[in-house]
């Protein structure tokens, strides 16, 4: 009785034994989650909010449907400066599974420990009802695009397709950032837009980059200034001076604010010849109604 008690002792251990052995090898044999896979798993609704830390920056993203874009914080956790922080948004639509349209990269920002820099990126592209977000820290290898680094998220692509255009005063009414907030545009006809204020100079600075492959002509900016408080345009800034950009070329903006007092702004970027007169307006644009131009599609 003890004998046949043993033996059954034995070949109970020699099963548990193997159970965890193959449970094992099984952990060590599967592959790494993919980007794309990640993303799929981490889809979130349109009233969730993203909260993460990754590499030291905690990123917390929601979607604003009042203003049609993604709004949040990304912040320096870390006891050391956390060098080139940049945000990316990807958007999918849950029928097909399918992502919609990739949004930023912001334009990267050295973070000091313990700093906050707020975060806004428009939506584009086609129709979409999930998303997720991640943040990337240190230098791009993605080429002049900022794309790369340290990142967590999926792969990066070229972005979504140009939306249908708002009318120029919703999208005005609807799109106006606080002076410490970054205006950020990609694939309004193939070129890729980054903007802030600076208000120890009270200047707007940034860049209009062409991603695309053919010269985008004409190319040009302006920035419309607005008091919160009466609701009213305060300023007109630019257009500046049209420039024919080739391939990969990138044109530095600069605009000094003037006018009366301002706490909200917005701006668009205009393409192609001119029919608005020595003011040099019209044209193909992304944001406000301008000229004989029409009202401009998309931020």
């Amino acid at each position: 009785m003890n004998r046949n008690f043993g033996i059954l002792t034995l070949l109970v251990a020699i099963l548990m034994a193997t159970t965890i052995g193959c449970e094992r090898m099984a952990e060590q044999m599967m592959p790494p989650m993919s980007g794309g896979d990640e993303e799929s798993a981490n889809q979130l609704t349109l009233d969730e909010t993203y909260e993460n830390i990754r590499n030291g920056a905690l990123l917390i993203m929601a979607y604003d449907p009042a203003s049609k874009s993604f709004k949040g914080t990304v912040e320096n956790t870390t006891d050391a400066i956390l060098p080139q922080v940049r945000v990316e948004i990807h958007l999918f639509d849950s029928k097909t599974g399918n992502s919609t349209a990739e949004l930023g990269p912001t334009p990267p920002k050295d973070l000091a420990p313990g700093e906050i820099q707020n975060i806004v990126l428009p939506e584009e592209g086609p129709p979409f009802d999930r998303w997720t977000a991640h943040p990337e820290v240190g230098p791009s290898s993605g080429g002049s695009g900022g794309e790369g680094g340290n990142e967590t998220g999926g792969e990066h692509g070229a972005g979504g397709d140009e939306e249908p255009p708002m009318s120029g005063g919703d999208e005005e009414s609807a799109n106006q950032l606080t002076l410490d907030e970054f205006y950020i545009y990609d694939n309004v006809q193939n070129v890729h837009v980054d903007l802030l204020y600076d208000a120890s100079r009270n200047t707007f600075w940034g860049s209009v980059e062409n991603i695309s492959d053919a010269v985008v002509q004409q190319v040009r900016v302006e920035i419309h200034l607005f008091d919160s408080k009466t609701g009213n345009s305060t300023a007109e800034l630019g257009p500046t001076p049209p420039k024919d950009l080739a391939p990969g070329e990138r044109l530095d903006i600069v605009l000094m604010a003037e006018g009366p007092a301002f706490d909200r702004w917005t701006a668009h970027v205009e393409f192609g010849p001119s029919s608005g007169g020595s003011g040099g307006e019209g044209g193909n644009e992304a944001g406000g109604e301008h000229g004989a131009g029409g009202e401009g599609g998309g931020n």
